[in-house]
């Protein structure tokens, strides 16, 4: 695989060519060296030119998958001799790729669309007797978790599926029970648990050191600033976690009670014992189907019979791209015109993750925050979907805790400027909280995974005073002002009982719009409003249930309903994924700062990058979300967003 480390390694040589090549702007006040040395400059770039094109087909691509027992690659068509064989390590990328320099597919990081595509191809092929699905250690949401058991249950009931690690956690196992055998590395470890929830109120580490929260929330349910104003969660807070846990812990229950036939009184028996069971017991309990050693011989041999080839691509011909030994064919790589316009009936996937925030968004910066969801970024890219007349039809994926209540607004406009034009659908990945929320309803129809966590329909907003901080400290702080409320956010003391009163009043308006922009979106299909709204929380199961989300399922399931709206299949549209890949000019702005936003001043400091360490990128990425949201308190003083972030693990 090409990362970027190793790319900017590769380029080092072509780039310090290109250097050469480039006239400096300091010739600009040297115009006799400028007149002497251009045509010497253009000699060379006619020549490199000429280079170019006689190498550039030495580009090469090489695969990205190899399954960890190196089978042999079957040839196709050779009837049933095949069996898949398909290793999910680490996390998958959703969407485009981050960086694409060439025009040639990126780095050939996998995703999961690529998974989706390969089970798929296994399920249709009639050269594919069934296949293995090898987890080792993957770092998978729970949504993708949902969207590859999904495919494997849809395998034909001829073609034997079989999930094989050497440890499973809940998440792996959940994949696992979607499966027709779940096999265990002889001696691995299965380590099942209920859920357990930890959430930190810090009114009293605020009140040691001199700082008060001072916030006002429209909703009781709401909860996003009860961590930083109370010692204890209030009794509606507390009802609305419990009813989501609820409902994730129902999920959970039913698809290992349904993937491995057990009772609920079995299943709980398991997760209290799993973690104590050896390979015998674990066998016998039916926690596992087999134990096998790591090149899975026997269960092979008893599910799938003799006489196979592990397939390793599965249909899949993509990789990433090899730079070529001669800096010249890179260098016309490089240069190349960017050919990334639509052709043709398309559907695009524009995916919007992370915390909401006005102006430009990010692709993040791999600490304190991963992306963000730019009014300013967002507005742009909708309206070239609106104009582009070869775009059809837009499914918008969201995974967003929500963030600015006037950058939901701006965007949800937007939206439905593109809705008039064509069909725009949502799917929502880990969540759509608040003003993330406020995209989906924007949307004609909303597809959820059954743990996404949908709502916390209400608003926030205040101010963390330091009054007592600076008198600690020694330090005097005047504050002054001209006009009516000037100070109205000033650092020393809280708001008035007027000033207070008036945010209240500011905030009960958005909120009124909000509850405005979730009856145009879902109409009649929420029967009950009041018992969705003032910040309650629900599971995709339960979203569907209460009107806030139309079917369960991910992106794919959306492109179909989508595709139906328009009369066709999926299968008759091309497929544009946004935001698109940074080419070779944007990825060098990003490597000077340009292409990136300021996310946070403890960026580059050490402890997020040990807590991300320590927590995992997906949590990490979730948590980081919620912070980043927020943190828009500095400069936003009202917020749409939801305080809760929840992983399985």
């Amino acid at each position: 695989m090409l990362t970027t480390r190793r790319l900017c390694t590769c380029l080092g040589s072509t780039l310090g060519l290109a250097a050469c090549l480039w006239v400096s702007p300091a010739w600009a006040d040297e115009p006799a060296v400028a007149e002497a040395a251009a045509p010497a400059v253009v000699d060379v770039v006619e020549e490199v030119g000429a280079v170019a094109e006689a190498v550039a087909a030495e580009v090469s691509v090489e695969a990205t998958r190899q399954p960890p027992v190196a089978p042999e690659v079957a040839t196709p068509g050779t009837g049933r001799g095949q069996v898949g064989w398909l290793s999910i390590s680490e996390g998958l990328r959703e969407g485009a790729e981050p960086v694409d320099l060439f025009g040639e597919g990126g780095t050939g990081e996998p995703s999961l669309r690529d998974v989706l595509d390969q089970v798929r191809h296994v399920a249709a092929s009639d050269d594919h007797r069934g296949m293995v699905l090898f987890l080792d250690q993957p770092m998978l949401s729970t949504t993708q978790v949902e969207a590859i058991g999904a495919a494997l249950r849809e395998m034909p009931d001829d073609k034997p599926t079989v999930v094989f690690a050497e440890a499973y956690t809940l998440s792996e196992y959940l994949l696992a029970c979607s499966a027709d055998w779940v096999v265990l590395q002889d001696n691995g470890s299965v380590w099942l648990t209920g859920l357990g929830m930890e959430q930190m109120y810090l009114a009293g580490l605020l009140e040691k050191v001199g700082i008060t929260a001072d916030f006002v929330q429209i909703g009781d349910y709401k909860g996003a600033a009860e961590p930083l104003t109370n010692r204890e969660p209030s009794p509606e807070w507390n009802q609305n976690i419990d009813n989501l846990l609820d409902g994730i812990y129902a999920s959970i229950g039913h698809r290992m009670t349904e993937g491995r036939g057990w009772s609920h009184e079995q299943f709980e028996g398991v997760l209290a014992d799993a973690m104590m069971l050896g390979d015998d017991d674990l066998v016998s309990r039916g926690v596992v189907d087999r134990v096998d050693g790591r090149q899975m011989q026997a269960v092979a041999a008893e599910v799938f019979g003799t006489g196979f080839e592990y397939d390793a691509e599965m249909g899949f011909r993509g990789g990433s791209v090899k730079p070529p030994d001669n800096p010249f064919a890179l260098f016309a790589a490089l240069l190349a015109e960017d050919k990334r316009g639509t052709r043709g009936p398309t559907l695009a996937v524009y995916q919007l993750r992370g915390p909401i925030t006005s102006g430009d968004g990010s692709r993040g910066d791999g600490l304190f925050t991963t992306e963000s969801i730019g009014s300013r970024t967002v507005l742009e890219q909708l309206a070239e979907l609106r104009d582009d007349d070869n775009i059809e039809g837009v499914v918008l994926r969201i995974d967003s805790p929500g963030g600015s209540a006037l950058a939901s607004e701006v965007m949800w406009q937007a939206i439905q400027e593109v809705a008039q034009e064509k069909p725009v659908f949502a799917s929502i990945g880990g969540m759509a909280a608040s003003g993330g929320y406020y995209l989906a309803c924007s949307a004609e129809e909303i597809y959820v995974q059954p743990s996404s966590v949908v709502g916390s329909i209400g608003v926030v907003g205040g101010k963390l005073h330091m009054g007592g901080l600076y008198d600690w400290l020694g330090v005097n702080v005047v504050v002054r002002q001209r006009g009516p409320n000037g100070d109205l956010f000033n650092s020393v003391s809280g708001f008035s009982d007027d000033q207070r009163g008036k945010i209240r009043a500011s905030m009960q308006t958005i909120y009124e719009q909000f509850l405005g922009r979730v009856q145009d979106g879902r109409g009649d299909r929420v029967a009950d409003l009041d018992a969705v709204v003032a910040g309650r929380l629900f599971t995709g199961v339960q979203a569907t249930e209460n009107g806030l989300a139309d079917a369960l399922g991910g992106v794919d399931e959306a492109l179909a309903g989508l595709a139906g709206s328009l009369g066709a299949e999926v299968e008759d549209y091309n497929l544009l994924l946004l935001p698109r890949p940074m080419n070779f000019s944007e990825f060098l702005e990003s490597l000077a700062g340009g292409g990136m936003q300021a996310s946070s001043p403890l960026a580059g400091h050490p402890a997020p990058a040990a807590l991300r360490e320590l927590m995992g990128p997906e949590a990490w990425r979730q948590v980081s979300w919620s912070l980043g949201a927020l943190m828009q308190l500095r400069h936003e003083p009202v917020l749409l967003t939801t305080p809760a972030t929840i992983r399985l693990r």
